[in-house]
């Protein structure tokens, strides 16, 4: 099936080895409680001024999402952000309707990257998974 991706993805993006899979995933929000669309921004559209080359300047037009939330605990600082309610933890899926996924892990083992669809709103299905009010490694043990 054919997808219509954003006008900014560079010519071959996502790449090849990008599949279309179902997965339930996880991603940091910036205002917790709330899911918005500006949780779902990726770096090459909202970091003016920065280039990228090789595979990073297309994982850049992709979201950042793990399989695992206890990855973001590997994150420096990123426990202490959690505890105090600056960050938050949303909840979702990737569905072949969506876009495609390829695994790229790095520091997050079950880090993945998501090229979603041009006309896919991801924020409209995320819920919120971890947002301050409870303690985030009680959170993390209910999964």
């Amino acid at each position: 099936m054919s997808k219509n991706y954003p006008d900014y993805f560079p010519e071959g993006c996502p790449p090849c080895e990008a599949e279309e899979c179902e997965y339930q995933v996880y991603r940091l929000t910036n205002n917790p409680p709330i899911v918005t669309d500006k949780d779902f921004i990726p770096k090459a559209k909202g970091r003016t001024g920065e280039t990228y080359s090789g595979l990073k300047a297309f994982t850049s037009c992709g979201l950042s999402v793990v399989l695992d939330p206890n990855d973001f605990m590997k994150i420096r600082g990123m426990a202490s952000r959690l505890r105090k309610g600056k960050r938050g933890i949303a909840t979702g899926r990737t569905y072949p309707y969506t876009g495609v996924v390829m695994k790229t892990g790095g520091r997050m083992p079950s880090h993945i990257t998501w090229w979603v669809c041009k006309d896919y709103q991801p924020h409209k299905d995320f819920k919120v998974f971890y947002d301050g009010s409870v303690d985030i490694d009680e959170s993390l043990k209910a999964i």
